[in-house]
């Protein structure tokens, strides 16, 4: 509606898009590492029913996934 083409005027970057088996993916996205996270969480859970404080911040592992919604900006 606005007029603007993906990935030639704007870039769109999501998380977590589903795979294309047929071609390369659609959107770029950052994947991560969902079983990890639950891991993490339920780690969490369970220090604190243990009378622990669970950190505030967790680092959980990532990947970025270039696909076809997003492109060199302008002069690089």
């Amino acid at each position: 509606a606005l007029g603007r083409r993906v990935p030639e005027d704007c870039s769109v970057v999501c998380f977590d898009s589903p795979g294309d088996p047929l071609q390369k993916h659609l959107f770029t996205h950052v994947r991560q590492d969902q079983q990890a996270m639950g891991r993490k969480a339920v780690e969490q859970v369970l220090a604190r029913l243990e009378g622990q404080t669970p950190p505030l911040l967790t680092h959980v592992e990532f990947t970025l996934v270039v696909g076809r919604s997003s492109a060199q900006p302008p002069g690089c």
